[in-house]
């Protein structure tokens, strides 16, 4: 799933896809718990590693002078799923290829 967000506040969409979409994040404990009395599905553990499936694929600073990554004004940093997720969802990066 690809969620796209202008203000990068991770945990409404993590609250939004629990409680609005009645699918959790992975592992998220959190919202995954909270929200299930109110028909949403239910986390009962976290990942392997104690992690949350949320990864920031791509991020873009089109208003940000960062000093020498001025590139994000134009284009996305894109970044690599997390290795270990081959081994949690059978999904590597050559799946996703071309996608931000």
């Amino acid at each position: 799933l690809s969620v796209t967000t202008d203000t990068g506040a991770k945990h409404q969409v993590r609250a939004l896809l629990a409680l609005a979409g009645g699918t959790p994040i992975a592992g998220d404990l959190r919202y995954g718990d909270n929200f299930s009395n109110r028909g949403g599905g239910r986390v009962d553990a976290p990942l392997p590693d104690g992690s949350v499936a949320l990864h920031a694929r791509s991020v873009y600073l089109p208003t940000v002078s960062l000093g020498g990554m001025e590139f994000l004004k134009d284009e996305p940093f894109v970044a690599n799923l997390p290795s270990r997720w081959k081994h949690f969802f059978g999904i590597s990066e050559q799946d996703i290829k071309g996608l931000r």
